[in-house]
């Protein structure tokens, strides 16, 4: 199972199940190294981060459905700057990027169109490789709404119809840091972040 990582500085991240401290804001843990060159200051997405919540999981088969491509704006009603209200709608099947676990999500309850920065990082042991995505100051007042909300409860973040990463929330994240981590190769890593930024 992909596992994801909210929040960098210690305070935060020790309120979510199998996080990693790391010394700052803006750095991933202190003997991480960059796999790429940070892109920073209002990075523009090709296609939105649906957050989605996650309502069950299960191996999926080859009857599972594929990814759908629907965007959040065309099923929810826009409340602020990224938040959204999902509309009556019947939960949606969606697979992992590897294909192995299918999880039964809501409509989409926040999207992010936009970062201030996205990078590729490696951390210990040596073969893993993260993605930090940093978001925008309206964005991570946002999320911390959205995790306060949603406290106790699973929350998936997906791209054109792909569950990215999921984890639980063991607590509100206010500094508007999320490492998507799994098992990700560098490849594998740089691929997803070309597909997010466009």
């Amino acid at each position: 199972m992909i596992a994801i990582l909210l929040g960098m500085v210690l305070p935060v991240c020790s309120a979510l199940t199998g996080c990693q401290a790391a010394t700052g804001a803006d750095a991933p843990a202190a003997s991480g190294h960059a796999g790429t060159t940070p892109t920073v200051g209002q990075v523009p997405l090709a296609v939105p981060v649906e957050l989605r919540e996650v309502l069950g999981t299960s191996p999926c088969t080859p009857q599972t459905p594929g990814p759908t491509t629907t965007s959040a704006t065309s099923s929810t009603a826009k409340a602020g700057s990224a938040l959204v209200q999902p509309v009556s709608a019947a939960p949606t099947i969606l697979r992992d990027v590897d294909g192995v676990d299918c999880y039964q999500v809501s409509p989409p309850m926040m999207e992010l169109q936009q970062l201030d920065s996205i990078n590729v990082v490696n951390q210990p042991p040596a073969t893993q490789w993260v993605i930090t995505m940093t978001m925008t100051s309206s964005d991570a007042k946002t999320f911390a709404v959205l995790t306060t909300q949603h406290d106790r409860e699973q929350l998936a973040f997906v791209v054109r119809g792909t569950v990215l990463s999921t984890e639980n929330l063991l607590s509100p994240v206010t500094n508007g840091v999320v490492q998507l981590g799994g098992d990700f190769t560098q490849d594998d890593a740089n691929r997803l972040v070309r597909q997010i930024t466009g």
